[in-house]
């Protein structure tokens, strides 16, 4: 569940997460945020739907990580010494029939790879929808089994790809329980504090050295304020 949310995140850019894991069944998330705005839109992101479907380049639904994907049916592999994306295929003969509509039934026969596909907005013409797309592969013919996913990748693109992939086949749904914010104001008090109290605790050194050892002691803090 750590490495999902962590996907979900990744794949919209935030950085600078903090996720840990409270118990069997509750996540810690801390992260920082600009804004009111921002810190919703992170809440947003994280409660929302992060399932992977498989769309042609017009956005119908083909199939969703669910109806053909093994539990995490995606992995880093090796093609030729190349990094490439592995799928493994639970579902064999909804796989055929997938693919073999887009090979043989659509004009470019792109097969689109989605995480969290929103139908009122998100569209494979829309630049803004970009985000949200793994891959657009080229499927040349049907397949029964597992398959590859080739491209310009590195094995730390393609290692990328196939938790992204694994991220949106598991089926669960966060859930949030509680939100605590802290503001700059937060911080800023907190450094006035203490530096108070720093300065209460050096009266009260000086004063202490000041009785026990009179003008020595004296000069003593003197020289620990100046320091």
């Amino acid at each position: 569940a750590l490495e999902v949310v962590a996907n979900r995140l990744d794949i919209s850019g935030v950085k600078s997460v903090g996720i840990t894991a409270s118990g069997d069944d509750k996540i810690i998330i801390t992260v920082a945020s600009q804004n009111e705005k921002e810190t919703l839109e992170l809440r947003e992101l994280l409660t929302s739907n992060a399932e992977i479907t498989f769309r042609d380049s017009q956005d119908n639904l083909l199939a969703t990580a669910g109806d053909v994907l093994k539990d995490n049916g995606a992995r880093l592999d090796y093609q030729d010494g190349s990094p490439v994306v592995g799928l493994s295929i639970s579902n064999s003969d909804r796989w055929y029939e997938v693919t073999n509509y887009v090979s043989s039934s659509t004009q470019d026969q792109l097969m689109v790879i989605w995480v969290g596909f929103d139908p009122e907005v998100d569209s494979y013409q829309n630049p803004d929808s970009q985000g949200k797309i793994i891959s657009a592969a080229t499927v040349g013919q049907p397949f029964y089994g597992d398959v590859i996913i080739t491209g310009s990748f590195d094995a730390a693109s393609a290692q990328k790809m196939a938790n992204l992939i694994k991220a949106g086949s598991i089926d669960f749904k966060l859930i949030e329980l509680s939100v605590s914010s802290i503001g700059a104001s937060y911080g800023e008090t907190a450094f006035q504090n203490s530096l108070f109290a720093g300065a209460i605790a050096l009266v009260a050194i000086t004063i202490l050295m000041t009785i026990l050892y009179g003008i020595g002691g004296l000069t003593s803090s003197v020289s620990l304020f100046i320091y």
